[in-house]
């Protein structure tokens, strides 16, 4: 740190404050539970290898040591991030670097468990492995009619949609409980689930 043209103002960064920031946003499988331990890890193919490639972006920096100021030498910093900067869950494409190939095309350069309008939505594993039209339904306590479920599972850092109360399809339980579903795809829980499906959803 210092003045670049004062070499007496120079000195060494303290620990932990950022060095490099990698320019490629990727999905490197590197994003932390809040206890530490490894949260999208869960997308990479094979979760045990650091090369495999993952489901939902991320940005990479580098911290200092805060022991030499010639190097970059601390440890990894990841967090979500989508393109616009937000840090929300995001299914990667091939445009991106270490991202799977096997991402459904309705989910790639999307939130992860992406509503698309009057066709389907994207769930599965971080919510990118599947691309579905049947209704989704909300298993919840709730009332509301109303889930932006990416927000949801971004701020629980959910692992996929039955962590966060939904799923897809009615089952006879849900037809029993007439619970709430979503089967044109907005977003508005204002279907219930009975026999013939998801009945006063438009």
């Amino acid at each position: 740190m210092g003045v670049a043209s004062n070499p007496g103002s120079w000195g060494v960064k303290d620990e932990g404050e950022v060095c490099f920031t990698n320019p490629e946003a990727g999905c490197y499988g590197k994003v932390l539970y809040d206890d530490g331990t490894p949260y999208t890890v869960k997308g990479r193919k094979n979760p045990l290898d650091s090369n495999s490639p993952g489901l939902v972006l991320e940005s990479e920096q580098r911290l200092c040591s805060g022991d030499r100021g010639n190097t970059c030498d601390g440890d990894f910093k990841h967090k979500l991030i989508t393109p616009e900067g937000e840090e929300r869950l995001f299914c990667g494409s091939s445009d991106y670097n270490k991202c799977r190939d096997d991402i459904p095309e309705e989910c790639q350069n999307n939130l992860s468990f992406n509503l698309v309008k009057d066709q389907g939505w994207c769930h599965g594993t971080l919510g990118c492995t599947k691309f579905d039209s049947k209704p989704v339904v909300y298993v919840g306590p709730k009332e509301d009619n109303y889930f932006d479920i990416n927000l949801i599972a971004t701020e629980q850092k959910a692992a996929d949609e039955n962590e966060i109360n939904f799923h897809s399809g009615c089952t006879n339980e849900d037809i029993n409980k007439q619970r709430r579903c979503d089967s044109d795809f907005d977003g508005v829980f204002d279907g219930r689930c009975i026999e013939s499906g998801c009945s006063g959803d438009s």
